[in-house]
């Protein structure tokens, strides 16, 4: 476990390359953010012959329910990152996303591996949406795409409280004609209205 978080629900594992070692584990308010911490970098040591990525891993808690690949969305453009490509895959919790990013550093351009993580926090209520960005320079990421890939692809929530949604459900059964049941969440307001 590479974090300092005191929160348990954010508890993760991470697969990382050999010469890759953490340089901050304990959280830290994301300049320009309001609410998105980073829990957790990782870089390349110095000195050694693999060439330098960059893992970093960050959350944002939220109250109410939110798509994952849109908050994803959102935080790459706060991020100032540019969507090269996304692949969508759905869960019963939504529609998560792997995004293919590309930002300027300092002149160079780097590119990002991106997944997005939601897990309900028991502790504080709500979700904690989850960031996970695998970088290198673009002139190595033929050569670490796969290692980039395995860095968010295994990603694991040690305490995965297996609610993927930001808040409770409520329900509405109904019975006329036949028996229905709809489930939505507990901040939206529902009104009977007949025609």
């Amino acid at each position: 476990r590479y974090t300092s978080s005191e929160s348990t629900s954010l508890y993760y594992k991470i697969l990382l390359p050999l010469d890759v070692k953490p340089v901050g584990v304990k959280p830290e308010l994301i300049a320009g953010t309001n609410n998105l911490y980073a829990i957790g970098c990782y870089q390349t040591v110095t000195g050694t012959k693999y060439p330098f990525i960059e893992i970093d891993v960050a959350y944002e808690q939220v109250n109410n329910d939110i798509d994952a690949s849109e908050w994803g969305e959102y935080i790459l453009s706060l991020l100032d990152e540019e969507i090269l490509h996304c692949k969508n895959y759905y869960s019963a919790s939504g529609r998560y996303a792997d995004f293919l990013s590309k930002s300027c550093i300092d002149g160079k351009t780097v590119i990002s591996r991106v997944r997005v993580f939601k897990n309900y926090d028991f502790e504080h209520k709500g979700a904690n949406m989850i960031i996970v960005k695998a970088s290198s320079s673009e002139e190595d990421y033929e050569l670490l795409a796969e290692d980039l890939y395995h860095c968010v692809k295994f990603f694991t929530l040690i305490n995965d409280s297996k609610w993927h949604l930001a808040e409770e459900l409520k329900s509405i059964n109904l019975d006329l004609p036949a028996s229905y049941s709809f489930y939505y969440p507990a901040s939206w307001l529902y009104s009977e209205r007949y025609n």
